[in-house]
């Protein structure tokens, strides 16, 4: 009982000091992030940097949770068409693709260049209609 006394009263303190629950959320998850650099895997941190420096405002699959059941739909869809294709990589599989409203935003590395094109090719036959945010990296081949 005490303890669900204190996280109610944490919880509280926030939202005042926050103003919102959204901003109260945004700080748990940017304190939450912190970690240090060995308990991390090194591909994971390289993504998370090249994600957060590249992509503002910061948006995540999170995101997707405000909009509409036709955005849902849409990304389902275009996960399907994906990952259906053999030929694609384990990594091109595994983009992120948000869709709010007229929006959508593409996250990820892929293989190279030309399934990079591939993966562009399948949303913007599903999702003509949306502002598409190609954040979709390959590694150059040397």
């Amino acid at each position: 009982m005490k303890k669900q006394y204190r996280v109610f009263m944490i919880g509280l303190f926030s939202l005042l000091i926050f103003g919102s629950w959204d901003n109260v959320t945004a700080a748990v998850e940017d304190s939450a992030s912190v970690k240090s650099s060995s308990s991390m895997d090194s591909s994971t941190t390289k993504m998370n940097v090249r994600d957060s420096d590249k992509i503002k405002p910061r948006i995540t699959a999170d995101d997707q949770q405000r909009g509409d059941s036709s955005d849902d739909e849409l990304t389902r869809q275009i996960r399907r068409r994906i990952t259906e294709d053999k030929n694609f990589s384990e990594s091109a599989r595994n983009i992120t693709i948000i869709t709010i409203g007229q929006n959508m935003t593409l996250k990820g590395e892929v293989k190279n260049k030309r399934e990079k094109n591939k993966v562009l090719s399948i949303v913007h036959d599903l999702a003509d209609d949306k502002t598409i945010f190609d954040h979709i990296t390959y590694q150059a081949k040397n």
